[in-house]
């Protein structure tokens, strides 16, 4: 019976850097890890096309995701609310805030709020699409437009299912007073900063570095976060569901990702078990990807 030759598909050992003996960068985090449900998911959609698998992916991620953020609008208002002991916690910080304001603080809370709003964010965006085109990279951009869309459209769905008045305390900026739940500031500023963080740190080999950008991007999301509350924007919850607004944006984007990645590896690695070799042995045929 003639020997079948096959390819070992474990996982590789880590491997060590040869000059402190720490760890190299793990895999990029837009990359396939071959398990988990994003694989599971393309191995159960190999027939579609990658493209295909990733709309499928994400748009299920975007409807369950619209359905939780409109839950939990509906849980903080008809059943958290009403509780004096939760509303006045609520309307404490801006109203504590709002007291203890002054022209230097204010400045800083406006630029702060700035940094979680236009040109800043968008600007950040497209400079990473860009490094991503050069460096061939397409699946950056995909992964960061499609958290940021995600990101932009359920806002406007959760301030429409679930209106809230903003804090009532002198508010600083010009906005719909009924758009209190979410914050639109805080959830793009989760998306865009700790999704920069997550792509960041998945190419640093040194923890110390990771840390230190983790430290900037988890900072930039709570500076933000803050200064909406300072300028009589947003309540603490409102902000709190902001956070989870840009988590879950960011986490279907990350799967279908992913999911395409799968697929694409499923799709170009070809097996053609009816070629055997001339030494008897079952011959394994791979296309190597692209990256795209």
């Amino acid at each position: 019976m003639p020997a079948v030759r096959t390819i070992d598909t474990r996982p590789a050992e880590p491997a060590v850097d040869s000059d402190d003996g720490s760890p190299r960068p793990q895999p990029f985090v837009l990359d396939p890890r071959g398990h988990g449900l994003p694989s599971a998911i393309a191995r159960r959609l190999h027939a579609l096309r990658p493209t295909a698998v990733f709309v499928a992916v994400y748009l299920v991620g975007y409807v369950l995701l619209a359905a939780a953020i409109v839950a939990l609008g509906l849980v903080l208002t008809e059943v958290l609310l009403p509780i004096d002991a939760v509303l006045d916690a609520d309307q404490s910080a801006p109203n504590w805030l709002e007291d203890n304001r002054s022209p230097g603080w204010t400045d800083v809370s406006a630029a702060a709020s700035i940094a979680g709003d236009i040109p800043i964010l968008p600007g950040l965006v497209i400079l990473a699409i860009i490094v991503g085109l050069v460096a061939k990279k397409f699946r950056i951009g995909m992964f960061l437009l499609a958290a940021i869309l995600a990101e932009v459209t359920l806002y406007r769905v959760g301030t429409l299912a679930v209106p809230r008045t903003r804090p009532d305390v002198e508010r600083l900026d010009v906005l719909p007073i009924d758009h209190s739940f979410p914050s639109g500031h805080v959830a793009a500023s989760f998306v865009v900063y700790i999704g920069l963080t997550l792509l960041i740190t998945s190419r640093i080999p040194r923890r110390w570095m990771s840390a230190l950008v983790w430290t900037i991007g988890v900072g930039m999301v709570v500076a933000v976060a803050v200064s909406r509350i300072y300028r009589g924007m947003h309540h603490p919850l409102d902000v709190l569901s902001g956070s989870l607004l840009g988590a879950g944006s960011l986490l279907i984007a990350l799967i279908a990702i992913r999911a395409y990645g799968e697929a694409k590896r499923i799709r170009t690695e070809h097996v053609d078990i009816n070629s055997v070799g001339k030494n008897g042995t079952r011959r394994r045929d791979r296309v190597p990807a692209s990256e795209s």
